[in-house]
């Protein structure tokens, strides 16, 4: 009988003498391409990319539906919160409410100080002379922007923080009420629940 001779096994050390193939050749010789990204609810898109527009931040959208609701809600207290910010605003710039004011009166910054015509012109005109010191000597200097600018100025700061403490203060009675409301309904919908509606036993 003639013996079988079998092929000789490959050792871990004749894997390495092999000859790559070309496609591990090519495969080490490539880059490996970038992975793909999923794409979430702040990702931007394709298109949106090449357009250079940006993608709206969710926590920023609800904040805004959020106002809006709150404004559709209780206009009151968010006229009032509005008021209460104007005269927070006056009160770090009170030239905002000066400046317009003096001028919608009829006191001007030219010589003179008072414009023909204007509603300062008819008050001069039935006061006859004007008194140094008195108010309408002291708009008009202010108007000028003479010795009556910070008189005037600490006037439209008291006015705009009376406007700021009278806005907050609605504005907290009028959010307390809605509050005191949406509470009383929920014990109502408890309470009623086995009896008449309101009926407490």
């Amino acid at each position: 009988m003639t013996e079988r001779k079998l092929p000789p096994r490959k050792t871990p050390d004749d894997k390495g003498s092999q000859e790559a193939s070309p496609t591990d050749e090519t495969t080490k010789d490539s880059r490996t391409p970038a992975k793909e990204v999923p794409m979430g609810p702040n990702t931007q898109s394709t298109n949106e990319s090449q357009n250079g527009l940006p993608q709206p931040n969710d926590d920023l959208l609800e904040k805004i539906k959020w106002a809006k609701e709150c404004v559709k809600n209780n206009p009151k207290a968010a006229a009032a919160l509005g008021l209460t910010a104007g005269g927070l605003t006056v009160v770090a710039a009170p030239a905002l409410l000066t400046g317009p004011v003096l001028s919608f009166m009829g006191f001007g910054s030219t010589h003179g100080g008072i414009v023909g015509g204007s509603f300062a012109a008819a008050i001069q005109g039935m006061m006859g002379n004007v008194v140094a010191g008195s108010w309408f000597a002291t708009a008009t200097s202010a108007a000028m922007g003479g010795y009556g600018v910070p008189v005037i100025a600490a006037v439209g700061q008291g006015v705009g923080a009376a406007a700021a403490v009278a806005g907050g203060a609605y504005a907290t009675k009028e959010l307390r009420k809605e509050q005191a409301d949406k509470e009383g309904e929920g014990e109502g919908k408890d309470e009623g629940g086995d009896g008449p509606k309101g009926f407490r036993r």
